[in-house]
């Protein structure tokens, strides 16, 4: 388990695997000033939903992929999400 510390943000409880992920988010927002991020997983990838909802996503709807015609969720984060997530 480690402790991801970026100037304005500490979380505890995460996983070495779930690093990646939350730098990922970081760059997408302070470094590329993204609007919003979206993260699709497949209905029933329980490890993939909760990493996204670690990272501040919520569940925005369910679809069919239009290639494979399975089931997916659909989880977003705007960057005021994650600007009020990190000033807690």
């Amino acid at each position: 388990m480690v402790t991801l510390r970026t100037p304005r943000l500490i979380l505890r409880r995460w996983h070495e695997s779930d690093v990646a992920p939350m730098a990922a988010v970081r760059f997408g927002f302070e470094e590329r000033g993204l609007e919003r991020i979206v993260s699709i997983a497949q209905a029933g990838n329980d490890a993939s939903e909760r990493i996204m909802t670690k990272l501040g996503m919520h569940l925005a709807r369910e679809t069919v992929h239009p290639a494979t015609g399975r089931r997916v969720r659909v989880y977003e984060l705007s960057s005021d999400q994650y600007v009020s997530t990190i000033a807690r």
